[in-house]
């Protein structure tokens, strides 16, 4: 199994008691009552979400589906922002929500994670 590392755009953020880690470009969100707690949680979606991908064999075809570009498979490259906001109703809906409450604590991070490409 080959290992490749992407740069994933992580949204952090609080509302009420809980913690989000959410990635736009994957569409999926950890959760916890502590940052810590949330970046476990993350970890644990996102190995998750490749775990059954790559067992339906659809890994592929989601992250297209998510507006990845994987033509050149050793450097696959996930939507930029113009991209996730024309495409991805749960980040538009999640922007909105954050700019009308004014969430100071929201903040854009990146982190390098390993993905595994059958």
């Amino acid at each position: 199994m080959k290992k490749i590392k992407v740069l994933l755009s992580l949204l952090v953020f609080k509302e009420n008691d809980l913690y989000f880690v959410y990635s736009p470009t994957l569409d999926i969100t950890g959760y916890d009552y502590s940052k810590k707690g949330a970046k476990e949680s993350f970890k644990e979606v996102l190995s998750f979400f490749l775990e059954h991908n790559l067992e339906q064999g659809t890994l592929h075809k989601e992250l297209e589906r998510l507006g990845w570009n994987l033509k050149q498979a050793e450097n696959p490259i996930p939507p930029n922002l113009k991209q996730i906001v024309r495409h991805n109703k749960n980040f538009n809906e999640l922007y909105e929500k954050q700019m009308k409450k004014q969430i100071r604590s929201m903040a854009m991070q990146s982190q390098n994670i390993e993905l595994q490409l059958a």
